[in-house]
């Protein structure tokens, strides 16, 4: 094995360090930027009230994306997990993060774009780059 100059070792562990600790946390769950999204990404912010601790990822997001494709993603990104019943027009997401709905009178996955109720499956709602993606653990309110 070669003797590597010791001005050497220490540009090496100067370069890798920060790069090696910028990928985790004391918790051992992996860092996701919450800085300005660059072009083409939509912002999703996962709200557990309490359940969990609240998120927000920017993910990548093409002119055809949906909120669920958004999900998506994420999940590809290992970012979040969720899981879905149903495709398209019928997909009910039922789990995000590991916090499950609790069906007619509890709460469930609601979820809200640039503010605005979702009023149909996240399956087919459309998004598209810049859009704000907001999923709230809590009581469906058709009204707000």
């Amino acid at each position: 094995m070669t003797n590597l100059p010791k001005v050497c070792i220490v540009c090496i562990v100067g370069i890798l360090a920060p790069l090696i600790l910028a990928g985790c946390t004391g918790s051992g769950e992996s860092v996701k930027s919450t800085e300005s999204p660059m072009g083409g990404a939509c912002e999703l912010v996962i709200k557990f009230n309490g359940r969990s601790a609240d998120k927000q990822f920017f993910v990548a997001c093409q002119d055809s994306a949906t909120v669920l494709t958004i999900l998506e993603k994420a999940a590809l990104e290992q970012m979040i997990e969720y899981t879905v019943r149903g495709a398209d027009s019928t997909a009910l997401v039922i789990s995000i993060g590991g916090v499950k709905n609790e069906k007619s009178y509890g709460d469930n996955w609601v979820y809200r774009v640039n503010g605005k109720l979702g009023d149909r499956s996240a399956g087919i709602f459309p998004v598209s780059p810049g859009d704000m993606i907001q999923w709230t653990f809590g009581k469906y309110q058709p009204g707000e």
